[in-house]
């Protein structure tokens, strides 16, 4: 007797499931929850694991990762309403052995139900040899061989080639997020120029009337880097204060976006660009100030005037 355990929470799809399942050999135990299920496995033997994503209590998904990290090889087949492509890369990924999505044929079902039954009772080793090919089962060497050539009939596509496109689906996602992290960076960089630089050319001015009335050369240039440094001091902390703000929010809208990722929060980057506009920050001021006192404060007042 094959016992097989399906964990659906659709009853009715479930009992027509079973009705179309169930034979003479086969005897199917139903579950609409994982933590049923968990009881079932804890209390039983299973030859096969039928099983939905979407549960009341968990992820399927969770479930599967779960179960193949507690050391078990027992066959599992997805059933699911997730019919996109990562959508099966992950559910392969994860452990399964086979994914359906629904809707689904109950002929469809059963037939790879079956498949999955005589593969884990044959579980075939050693090499066999036949019309010119060697089938290695232990390494499953023979699924190479048969489908190298372009004439093979034998035509598969194995998970290894699901998970090279999964991969390159990242990393096409890693690069364009990488792209446009660099885009706002140098544009806020570039911001910051301009706003420390417009400060100071629009009060050129007021700097000619201070050194008018005493201001040392050096006082000003102090007080000019000083400023810098401040505006650097206030975007620093700005920019900490609102990604700390909208962290919360902006990590649960990407992981919900982008399942493939786990959000994590760094202030890192933030850290990182300081320096840069401390820099910037010393150096502006310093530049402009240095043109600027290549004129005499008569020079930049009527020029400041005109």
């Amino acid at each position: 007797m094959r016992r097989l355990l399906l964990l659906e929470d659709d009853g009715a799809l479930g009992r027509g499931i079973c009705l179309a399942l169930k034979s003479g050999d086969v005897d199917i135990t139903l579950c609409n929850t994982l933590a049923l299920g968990r009881k079932a496995l804890a209390r039983d033997a299973f030859d096969l694991l039928i099983l939905d994503i979407n549960l009341p209590d968990g992820s399927g998904l969770d479930f599967l990762r779960e179960f193949r990290l507690s050391g078990s090889a027992i066959p599992v087949i997805l059933l699911t309403a997730n019919d996109m492509e990562t959508d099966i890369v992950n559910g392969l990924e994860s452990g399964a052995d086979d994914y359906i999505t629904k809707p689904f044929s109950l002929a469809v079902l059963r037939a790879r139900v079956n498949a999955q039954l005589r593969r884990n009772a044959a579980a075939p080793s050693g090499a066999l040899e036949m019309d010119g090919f060697s089938f290695d089962f232990d390494r499953m060497e023979f699924l190479a061989r048969l489908s190298a050539s372009p004439s093979s009939p034998l035509r598969y596509e194995s998970k290894a080639t699901h998970r090279a496109h999964f991969r390159e689906f990242q990393m096409t996602f890693a690069i364009l997020g990488g792209l446009l992290c660099a885009i706002i960076g140098i544009v806020g960089i570039l911001n910051f120029f301009n706003a420390v630089m417009t400060s100071i050319l629009s009060r050129r001015r007021e700097f000619a009337v201070l050194q008018a009335v005493g201001q040392t050369q050096r006082q000003l240039k102090a007080m000019l880097v000083w400023e810098g440094l401040l505006y650097t001091l206030g975007s620093g902390l700005i920019s900490g204060l609102l990604s700390a703000a909208v962290n919360p929010l902006a990590g649960r809208l990407l992981e919900n976006a982008y399942w493939f990722y786990s959000y994590r929060y760094t202030i890192t980057p933030v850290l990182l660009i300081v320096p840069v506009f401390a820099l910037l920050g010393y150096a502006i001021p310093a530049v402009i100030y240095r043109q600027a006192a290549k004129q005499s404060v008569v020079e930049r007042l009527r020029e400041a005037d005109s």
